[in-house]
């Protein structure tokens, strides 16, 4: 992935355990072309001692999410107040905030039917879910650092949400 594309390693939102602890999060700004879909992309990569658990906390944007992790896939509705995702062992995912019109595009239906819920991407009408999520977890497969396999992962991410575009104007 283009040096350019990374972008501030620290996300405020995304907030430490009791521990201190938060996985490392690597984040990434969408092509131009794409930009009036997605609004950024983020992987964090995980590896607890055995017995160590953790609980990820986050912050919400009002926005649906596109998550791939090598676990679950899913579209994630809006989520009021602090999210929370228990770590354990190995892992990682690849997550997708998305702008504010592409959730309800890929629902093909309104994004309050998803507020504080999710629905598995193989479901989602406006996306190719079982493909992606293929695609997804052989790019990361089994070195998620790998900076290659984050740009294949991207560009795949990429691929499937580009028919989205263009994204209609209100008004």
């Amino acid at each position: 992935m283009p040096e350019s594309r990374r972008i501030d390693p620290v996300e405020r939102a995304h907030l430490r355990d009791a521990a201190g602890y938060s996985p490392p999060i690597y984040r990434f700004a969408p092509t131009p072309a794409l930009a009036d879909v997605v609004r950024r992309f983020w992987l964090p990569v995980w590896s607890l001692p055995n017995g160590v658990r953790t609980q990820q906390r986050v912050l919400q944007y009002p926005v649906c999410l596109v998550v791939v992790a090598d676990t679950y896939a899913n579209l994630v509705g809006p989520t009021r107040g602090l999210a929370t995702r228990e770590l354990v062992g190995a892992g990682w995912a690849c997550g997708t905030m998305l702008q504010s019109a592409a959730g309800s595009m890929l629902l093909a239906g309104p994004v309050r039917d998803v507020t504080d819920g999710a629905v598995p991407l193989e479901s989602l009408p406006g996306l190719q879910g079982s493909a992606l999520i293929a695609q997804v977890r052989r790019a990361l497969g089994h070195d998620p650092h790998d900076a290659a396999r984050q740009q294949q992962t991207l560009a795949a991410v990429e691929r499937a949400l580009a028919g989205l575009l263009p994204v209609p104007c209100s008004g």
